[in-house]
C-alpha cells in the first residue's frame, strides 16, 4: 500500500494537494440502498412479539439496518447486538458494531460461537485502557484492561471508569446456548480469507480487488486538477503591433 497514490508521504514543508473522489462511499451507500430501500417485514405468530418487533422498527431499527448495510459493504460484515440500559430506555434495542472492532470465533466455517468487542476508554501517551465485552452462549462478560497499544495488559476494576461502573463481570442470559449478537457477512464467500482457519466466515468488502483502481482514480483527478491550476497561472501576452 505504501506504493499506492495515497501511500506516498507528503514531503516535509509541503501541503498535501491530493484530490479524493468519494467513489468508495457511493458504492457502500448504493449497496445499502439496494438491500434496505424498503424495510424488511418482520412476522411472528405471537401477537405481543409482533408488536415488539414493530416497536423496534419504529425506535430506529430502520436506520440501524441502513447503517449496517453501508458498514458491511465497506468492511465485509457487521455485528448486530442486543443492548439495554435502564438509564436510556426501559426496553432493549439493537445496535451495530463495526467488523474491525471485534475478535470473532467461528465454528464449522461460518457459525459465530463467540465474539469479543473492545472499546478504548482512555488513550494517554503510551497508556491505553480498553473495555472488553465478550459474548458467549448464554452470557456476556465484561472487563477493563490497562496497558499499551500493542499489549492488552492486566485487568483493573470495572468501577474505575464511569462507562463501565454499572456493568457486572458476568451476566447470565435466559437464552440457552444462543448469543445476544449476530454477525452479518457482506458476502458468503471470502476469497481473501478462505485459507485462514476461523476467518472464512468474515465475508468480503465490496472494495475487494478494486483498491488499486480507486487509487488510480484519485491520482488521475489530482493530476487533472494540477494541470488546471497550472493553466490558470500562465500569462498570455499578445504580440505587440507596430504602428505605421
Amino acid at each position: 500500500m505504501a506504493s499506492w497514490f495515497w501511500g506516498v508521504p507528503t514531503p516535509l514543508g509541503e501541503r498535501r494537494a491530493n484530490l479524493h473522489m468519494p467513489l468508495a462511499r457511493d458504492i457502500a451507500r448504493t449497496s445499502s440502498d439496494l438491500l434496505f430501500s424498503e424495510p424488511p417485514a418482520l412476522k411472528a405468530e405471537n401477537q405481543e412479539t409482533q408488536e415488539r418487533l414493530e416497536d423496534l422498527m419504529n425506535m430506529g431499527m430502520k436506520r440501524t439496518l441502513i447503517a449496517a448495510g453501508e458498514t458491511g459493504a465497506a468492511l465485509g460484515g457487521v455485528y448486530l447486538r442486543i443492548v439495554w440500559d435502564d438509564t436510556v430506555s426501559d426496553r432493549p434495542w439493537i445496535s451495530l458494531v463495526h467488523a474491525d472492532g471485534a475478535a470473532p470465533e467461528f465454528a464449522h466455517g461460518d457459525i459465530l460461537k463467540a465474539v469479543t468487542f473492545w472499546t478504548v476508554l482512555l488513550c494517554d501517551g503510551t497508556r491505553v485502557v480498553r473495555h472488553l465485552e465478550r459474548h458467549e452462549p448464554g452470557m456476556i462478560l465484561h472487563g477493563v484492561y490497562d496497558w499499551t497499544e500493542q499489549n492488552l495488559g492486566k485487568p483493573i476494576a470495572l468501577d474505575a471508569f464511569d462507562a463501565t461502573r454499572d456493568l457486572p463481570p458476568v451476566r447470565a442470559l435466559p437464552i440457552g446456548k444462543r448469543l445476544a449478537v449476530a454477525y452479518i457477512p457482506n458476502t458468503m464467500f471470502a476469497p481473501d480469507w478462505r485459507d485462514i482457519p476461523g476467518a472464512s466466515g468474515l465475508g468480503t468488502s465490496d472494495y475487494q480487488g478494486a483498491e488499486t483502481f480507486l487509487s488510480a482514480i484519485d491520482e488521475t483527478y489530482t493530476s487533472w486538477m494540477r494541470d488546471i491550476r497550472l493553466a490558470k497561472s500562465r500569462i498570455i501576452v499578445p504580440e505587440p503591433t507596430q504602428l505605421s
